[in-house]
């Protein structure tokens, strides 16, 4: 009996596992197409204008289509692909902003591209207009070149345009907008032929008929975009035009003429094939074949991207304009970033084995269909034959390139970009260049040469990406990711503490547990300390009458009693406001309550019903502090759910921004309970943080003043990386301090809210460089705290105190809790359901954590567990779909339990 029963779960952990399998698979194969469809679509239709153009060139004559082949591939193909690396930047800085939640920068970044690359694209014209010279310089045919210089004056609004739309694609791109971009291009696609056709055979315009509806056309995509954006379809992102799009502007070129190079030296690889063709015997024959091809190598590359796989871009990121490889990034640093090693290399299978699949499919096609794909652009009997001869390159290239990219976009997303660039730089052009040329010339194989040259360049590359990507630890590689908290150290550092390290090189999970110290911690702190920030009172609403005081026992009791937790507000941008209760049934006096919370927000004011745009920033003492992204200018309200009170609150004043260095990093705002021996029901503040370079501020809103208090700048602080960047995370509050780890450096960034001084306390030594494993909090009775979780162990470390001299030195580990067995017995769930812990927060001495899953998304659920770390009690909370931030809310105790007879 006892055999069967053992035997009856291992029957049905098999077909679990096997459908879990499916069901993951499935989810990430819907959200690889969601963006990647849209994406596709849009970069296939923009490739129709050019194919309708040239198919109409090319009945008009073999030298026709010779010239527009180097005048759109070559010349504008160059620039373009300058243009198109220049706008990558925008995928780092909107994906930061979006990340941060600092969505008005997406339209400031957005401007600021457009200035950018406008100034480039005249800067760049001059290689339009003496385009006849250069390609005579350079030895082409006088006809060629006379021809391919007429129509590259032509293409130069095609020029102009492609500045303006290749921001607005990212731009729209980044905020899972693709189905803008897609309409646009399918509209105008439609459209395009057939004022071609007008223009070219009704009008009787010939070529320049031909170049000159493509001009329309591209222009019509990027006003189809524009209005989208300034007429209202961006209202969070998008606040009119600014003059803060020139602020740090040579930083954004800088950064932007750096990716252009270095997309460049991708984008011009194939484009030299053409260049080099042009030297061939019979030039004009060989490049119209290669001009038929050559496209389709460029844009019906698989280039399967990995596409955002949540519903806020981590950055949560930002994605490219294209379905290219390089979207890999965001795919792979999303799970990365969000600690998930398996999840990062499933993703990867399914992108690579969806690419492949289809590049198959398209191999086969071109193989079949290569010679009645050649008659929509020629009916010339030699270029046919020689388009013949190049279909199997083509094939074979397209079937290359359903994987490479999707290799380049993962080395990308794990940070591996310079290595990325040098294998780029070694494999186009020092190897499969000269063997290009080698087969080219010497051999005498000519076109097909040099392609073929090419080839083995694109092999040489994935071969070494394959290697790569295989031999990383997918399970240790979250760690170089540090997306959530991270790290701490005095401040000024000392030079032993604060060696530069370099950047690339990253600690390992350690492979032991550190042993716990034994020693106590008492009461005693470094800061001057608050009362612990659950105990302070919410305000009680204004229409409420004044609560009799209570007996000195019960107000004794309210003191030192921390108040219940009732549920859990949930989403970042509060469309219909999600709350989850917890012990709704099994305590009668908390559903009693539940039942009273405002959950819906109803009280707080709003211009639309149906998008009322409020965010919840932070949550604190019984109040949600909101932010709302809609008004203008922005507005903040500090709103007690359970008794109705509401305080609507201005942001801070433009002079906070006053005496910067560098960059100005708008950060966040915290509220701040009351404290004190006999804190007023009103006396909560709110904190207005932000940074520049390299130094941090903050400004403060009092309730009962109704005026910001703006504090001076701090002392710089150690090791920041170049200016623009977001180096601090978000915050937390723990009994009067506040507190922001550091992306990178092993330090915590301190205020200490009774005296508004600045400081740093080091990691401790076993957390260095694991950023996304730890959190920050507060014990039960107010003192600071940190918690890690390895899988489904909890180490929790305390600020030990020297005794004597009644301040903090150092991080002890105080204890070790294994909780595998007992998540996995609360749970009735196995390793195969969850992965590992993560931890969302700590109040009051309790840890809140969930369920790790394998992989986020929001057709799957976990579970959300609470851990006290005095009992050591761990308890469910709920089961639910996975979600961005969670906001536990706690009752405050009524204002006469708290604020009256406290005093000795």
């Amino acid at each position: 009996m006892q055999g069967a029963e053992a035997a009856t779960p291992l029957l049905q952990l098999q077909p679990r596992g096997v459908k879990r399998a499916a069901l993951e698979w499935w989810v990430e194969s819907k959200k690889l197409w969601r963006i990647v469809g849209p994406a596709i679509f849009q970069r296939i239709a923009l490739y129709g204008i050019n194919v309708v153009s040239q198919a109409f060139i090319g009945h008009l004559g073999d030298l026709e289509l010779a010239a527009f082949s180097i005048a759109a591939t070559v010349v504008a193909g160059f620039n373009f692909g300058f243009l198109l690396g220049m706008a990558s930047a925008l995928e780092t800085l909107c994906g930061q902003a979006f990340g941060a939640k600092k969505y008005h920068m997406l339209g400031v970044y957005l401007q600021r591209s457009w200035i950018a690359l406008l100034l480039f694209a005249t800067a760049l014209t001059p290689t339009y207009i003496l385009m006849e010279d250069l390609l005579l310089l350079i030895g082409q045919s006088p006809d060629l070149a006379r021809l391919a210089g007429k129509m590259s004056v032509w293409l130069l609004p095609q020029h102009f345009a492609v500045a303006m739309l290749v921001p607005l694609t990212r731009y729209l791109q980044s905020q899972l907008k693709n189905w803008v971009t897609a309409v646009t291009a399918g509209f105008t696609l439609i459209i395009h032929l057939v004022v071609t056709y007008l223009l070219v055979h009704h009008f009787q315009m010939g070529i320049v008929g031909a170049v000159v509806a493509a001009d329309l056309s591209w222009w019509l995509v990027v006003l189809g975009q524009f209005f989208y954006v300034v007429g209202g379809g961006c209202p969070m992102t998008w606040k009119g035009f600014s003059t803060e799009a020139f602020a740090d502007f040579w930083e954004f070129i800088k950064l932007s003429s750096a990716s252009g190079v270095m997309l460049c030296l991708e984008n011009w690889y194939y484009r030299v094939l053409v260049l080099l063709t042009g030297y061939l015997q019979n030039a004009e024959i060989a490049v119209d074949a290669l001009s038929i091809w050559l496209p389709g190598c460029n844009r019906v590359r698989i280039r399967t991207p990995f596409t955002l796989g949540s519903e806020k871009p981590a950055g949560q990121s930002a994605l490219t304009s294209h379905p290219s490889g390089n979207n890999g990034s965001v795919r792979v640093a999303n799970e990365l970033g969000a600690g998930s090693g398996k999840g990062a290399r499933f993703a990867i299978v399914v992108s690579i084995t969806t690419s492949v699949v289809l590049g198959f499919v398209f191999w086969c096609l071109i193989l079949y269909f290569n010679d009645h794909f050649a008659l929509l652009f020629t009916s010339s009997k030699v270029v046919l034959d020689a388009v013949h001869k190049l279909s199997v390159l083509l094939a074979f290239t397209v079937l290359f390139n359903s994987v490479q990219p999707v290799l380049s976009g993962v080395a990308v997303g794990s940070g591996w970009q310079a290595v990325v660039a040098y294998v780029n730089v070694g494999s186009y052009y020092l190897v499969g260049v000269p063997l290009g040329v080698l087969l080219g010339w010497p051999l005498r194989f000519g076109v097909g040469g040099i392609w073929s040259g090419l080839i083995g360049g694109t092999a040489v590359q994935t071969l070494i990406l394959a290697y790569l990507t295989a031999r990383c630890d997918w399970d240790e590689e979250p760690i170089v990711h540090s997306v959530r908290r991270v790290p701490h150290s005095p401040w000024p550092p000392t030079p032993s503490r604060h060696r530069r390290r370099n950047p690339g090189h990253h600690r390992n999970p350690p492979r032991y547990w550190p042993s716990p110290t034994t020693s106590s911690v008492t009461s005693s702190s470094a800061f001057p300390r608050s009362r612990p920030s659950s105990a302070p009172p919410s305000p009680a609403a204004p229409s409420s009458p004044p609560s009799a005081p209570p007996p000195p026992s019960a107000a004794a009791s309210a003191s030192c009693t921390h108040p219940p937790l009732l549920g859990f507000f949930g989403s970042d941008i509060i469309r219909i406001s999600c709350f989850t209760p917890v012990r709704r049934r099994s305590d009668p006096d908390l559903a009693a309550a539940v039942r009273g919370v405002d959950v819906f927000l109803t009280r707080v004011p709003s211009l639309d019903d149906a998008f009322p745009g409020w965010r919840i920033q932070d949550c604190s003492s019984g109040r949600l502090l909101l932010q709302n992204l809609i008004t203008e200018p922005e507005q903040l309200a500090v709103y007690d759910p359970l008794t109705g009170a509401l305080d609507l609150v201005r942001t801070p004043p433009e002079k906070i921004s006053h005496g910067r260095r560098g960059k100005f990093i708008d950060m966040e705002y915290l509220l701040l309970p009351p404290g004190g021996e006999a804190p007023s029901a009103s006396s909560f503040r709110v904190v207005y943080f932000c940074h520049d370079k390299s130094r941090g501020r903050v400004a403060v809103f009092s309730v009962s003043t109704k005026e910001w208090q703006i504090l001076p700048w701090s002392e710089p602080m150690p090791g920041q990386p170049a200016s623009g960047k977001y180096w601090l995370l978000k915050g937390t509050h723990v009994n009067g301090l506040m507190c922001w780890s550091h992306t990178k450096h092993p330090y915590i960034v301190v205020l200490d809210t009774s005296t508004w001084q600045f400081s740093c306390i080091d990691l401790p030594e076993f957390l260095i460089g694991q950023g996304h494993l730890y959190s920050v909090g507060g014990t039960k009775d107010g003192k600071l705290c940190i918690v890690a979780a390895l899988e489904f162990t909890l180490l929790v470390w305390f600020r030990k105190v020297d005794a004597a001299r009644g301040i903090e030195t150092k991080w002890m580990l105080h204890n070790i809790f294994p909780l595998d067995e007992v998540v996995l017995q609360a749970t009735e769930g196995s390793r195969e359901d969850h992965v590992s812990l993560k931890v969302l927060g700590i109040l009051d001495g309790t840890v809140y954590l969930s369920t790790f899953e394998t992989f986020r998304d929001e057709n799957l659920s976990c579970w959300y567990l609470s851990f006290s770390m005095e009992s050591s009690k761990l308890e469910k909370i709920f089961y639910t779909n996975t979600s961005g931030w969670l906001h536990p809310y706690t009752m405050a105790w009524p204002s006469s339990l708290v604020c009256n007879n406290l005093s000795p």
